[in-house]
C-alpha cells in the first residue's frame, strides 16, 4: 500500500504560487540585470502612469493599496504627496509620475499606492491605476536606451511584448535616491 503524500498550504498566496513546483533559489546581487542570463525570466508588477506602461520587479513591491486619505505635509517637496497610515504605520507617499516629471497624478477610483522598501523604511509610490502581472524573459528587453524622457540610471530596460506593447521597467532605488536628495 502507498503511503500518501501530505500538502501543506501556504497562509495565503496565488494557487499558481501553491501548486507550481518551487523554483530555484538564486543568489541576490546588487545588480541583478549585471548578472542575468539571456533566458532569465523575472516577474514584474505593471502600472501606468498617464498612457504609458512601468513595471517593478515583484520582489520590491510590499503591496498594494487603495488611496484613501492622503495627508498633505507642509513646505514638503513638490513630489512628495504626504503621508498615509497603513495599519498604524506612518509612510511617506511620493508621486512617482511628478517625480519623474511626467506630469501630477490625478487621484482617481483606479489610483493605488505601491508600496516599496527604500532601506529599512517602507514607503508608497502613488500610481494612476495597476495593469497586471507580467513575467518577462530577459531576451524581451531592450537595455540600452538612447531618446527617453526619464534619465537614463532611472531605466533598468524596456520590454518589448505582444508586437507593439512597450513596458518601461524602472530602477526605483534610483529614482528614490534622486528623488529624496532634492526633498
Amino acid at each position: 500500500m502507498e503511503k500518501e503524500k501530505k500538502i501543506t498550504l501556504p497562509a495565503y498566496g496565488l494557487a499558481e504560487d501553491i501548486i507550481a513546483p518551487p523554483a530555484p533559489v538564486q543568489e541576490k546581487s546588487t545588480s541583478p540585470e549585471d548578472q542575468a542570463e539571456p533566458d532569465a525570466v523575472r516577474k514584474y508588477v505593471i502600472f501606468f502612469l498617464g498612457q504609458e506602461e512601468y513595471g517593478l520587479l515583484i520582489s520590491e513591491v510590499q503591496e498594494i493599496n487603495r488611496v484613501n486619505r492622503i495627508t498633505r505635509v507642509p513646505n514638503a517637496s513638490a513630489h512628495i504627496k504626504g503621508v498615509i497610515n497603513i495599519r498604524g504605520k506612518i509612510l511617506p507617499v511620493i508621486d512617482l509620475k511628478k517625480g519623474l516629471n511626467l506630469g501630477e497624478t490625478e487621484i482617481g477610483k483606479e489610483s493605488r499606492i505601491v508600496v516599496v522598501e527604500r532601506g529599512v523604511r517602507p514607503l508608497g509610490l502613488l500610481v494612476d491605476r495597476i495593469s497586471q502581472v507580467l513575467t518577462i524573459a530577459e531576451n524581451q528587453m531592450e537595455k540600452k536606451l538612447n531618446d527617453t524622457k526619464i534619465a537614463q540610471g532611472f531605466i533598468r530596460g524596456l520590454a518589448k511584448l505582444e508586437g507593439t506593447r512597450l513596458v518601461i521597467l524602472l530602477n526605483y532605488q534610483e529614482i528614490l535616491g534622486k528623488m529624496l536628495k532634492k526633498a
